[in-house]
């Protein structure tokens, strides 16, 4: 019927540079010095899009894109707002009602 074909892929890692470090003597390791990591407070709108979708229809993209753009001080308020069930915001010129099932606040450094 044909034949089966076996691979064996092996983790070598650095077992080539390990070997001529052995054989000569010579240590092929890069070192860089790094300066101290930089941690950020990050927080973000991260939307329902299925609920989103149900209440805004065609408009959900746009209003979807409009939360990514809000500043940390609008997000903010957003989530004060959300504490007591929903926030209004401006789109397009109009008012926009956003509930605790539309969206969520998300804080990770």
């Amino acid at each position: 019927y044909g034949w089966v074909e076996c691979v064996g892929c092996a983790d070598r890692s650095a077992f080539d540079l390990t070997q001529h470090t052995n054989a000569t003597g010579v240590k092929l390791t890069a070192e860089k010095k790094l300066p101290q990591p930089v941690t950020k407070d990050i927080t973000e709108i991260v939307p329902n899009k299925a609920a989103i979708g149900k209440v805004f229809k065609k408009e959900a993209k746009d209003v979807t894109e409009m939360l990514a753009k809000l500043s940390l001080e609008q997000i903010e308020k957003v989530e004060k707002d959300l504490a007591e069930g929903e926030t209004n915001l401006e789109f397009n010129g109009k008012n926009v009602t956003i509930g605790k099932d539309m969206i969520s606040v998300k804080k990770y450094q």
